[in-house]
């Protein structure tokens, strides 16, 4: 089976079982692939895993490939509500926080601050 093949079989199974598969790419061809298979939600991947740097330009510049029918997601990278409005401004519709909230020692008012929201006991962040 091609790779394109294999991701239209797992897209089919997660429809059949009322998911949403969060596609993550790299670069041009990887976005390319993930459209193609039927990708409704793609990640892009801001951290070079070569050298693990990390280039939040990466989500602007395969933004621009990513019709906006399909949820798009920064991924790696997110460190303050400036990084979070930034990435808005080009179209995010989410963003993955990770290895920020890992590293903080206040995991709560970290996201908060990040997010620039509130939280209580019953309810979550909403921007």
């Amino acid at each position: 089976m091609t790779e394109e093949s294999d991701s239209k079989n797992t897209f089919r199974i997660c429809d059949e079982l009322g998911l949403s598969a969060l596609v993550e790419v790299h670069d041009e061809q990887e976005v390319q692939t993930a459209l193609n298979t039927g990708a409704r939600i793609i990640g892009v991947n801001n951290r070079n895993l070569k050298d693990f740097s990390v280039d939040t330009d990466n989500s602007r510049r395969l933004r621009e490939l990513i019709p906006p029918n399909v949820l798009f997601v920064s991924e790696s990278g997110v460190r303050t509500a400036e990084d979070v409005e930034t990435l808005r401004e080009i179209g995010a519709d989410a963003v993955l926080i990770g290895e920020t909230l890992m590293r903080a020692s206040d995991k709560r008012a970290k996201l908060s601050r990040t997010a620039r929201c509130e939280y209580d006991e019953k309810s979550s962040c909403a921007v």
